[in-house]
């Protein structure tokens, strides 16, 4: 019964995240921390790891679904929007040149396109540490990491060259601190404060192996 427990918290704690923050001390006030949390079961292959996870996370894949097919259709109907308004802003452009030449009054300038619809997301599986940190741009209250062999995740972060993304899972980890990304072609994305939880299995001699590894120079 601990395996579907963990994975109930871990999922109250991924849909939560920093839309609920916790004041450990009654009078600190500047003290507070988000409810997100990092996790795991860990087991031997073919103790059902996978399908108690796919049991507990199918209601937060089925708001993320929801949330997927009202995105689809408020995008439909921004890009008919952005249509009509080229439209309009191009049969205004002629209008106030024609004004111009005759010396008439302008036409009203036609309002400006509605901005793009955001994709609310609650789940991340597999992204560069760019394209989650876009993700949180979006989602300011945060995502749960959910991976179904967590061994995959932990190789990848230590792997030459992945420097940059450990250290943005450890903000996103700490789900407080500021986090601005200037890249070129993309500009500047800044989210308030990046905050993740994490949440996946794991084999003991796969976790053994890896913390031997890792603690083999010292803590």
């Amino acid at each position: 019964m601990d395996y579907p427990a963990v994975v109930m918290v871990l999922c109250l704690a991924g849909a939560v995240n920093r839309r609920v923050m916790i004041q450990p001390k009654e009078r600190d006030t500047g003290w507070v921390e988000p409810a997100n949390l990092w996790g795991a079961i860990v087991g031997p292959p073919g103790v059902m790891k996978t399908p108690v996870i796919q049991a507990i996370t199918r209601p937060l894949v089925q708001i993320q679904t929801a949330w997927r097919q009202e995105y689809e259709q408020q995008l439909a109907e921004y890009e008919r929007a952005v249509e009509e308004s080229e439209l309009t802003r191009s049969a205004w452009k002629d209008q106030f040149k024609a004004s111009r030449k005759s010396g008439s009054a302008a036409p009203e300038r036609p309002p400006e396109p509605p901005d793009k619809p955001k994709l609310r997301r609650l789940i991340v599986n597999d992204a560069t540490f760019e394209a989650l940190h876009q993700t949180m741009s979006a989602n300011c209250a945060g995502v749960l990491l959910l991976r179904d062999e967590l061994a995959g995740w932990l190789a990848g972060l230590e792997r030459p060259g992945h420097e940059p993304e450990r250290a943005f899972c450890l903000e996103a980890w700490n789900g407080k601190n500021p986090f601005t990304m200037d890249r070129i072609g993309r500009g500047t994305i800044h989210v308030p404060a990046c905050c993740m939880s994490l949440f996946g299995g794991i084999q003991p001699g796969r976790l053994r192996s890896y913390m031997v590894d890792t603690l083999r120079d010292g803590p």
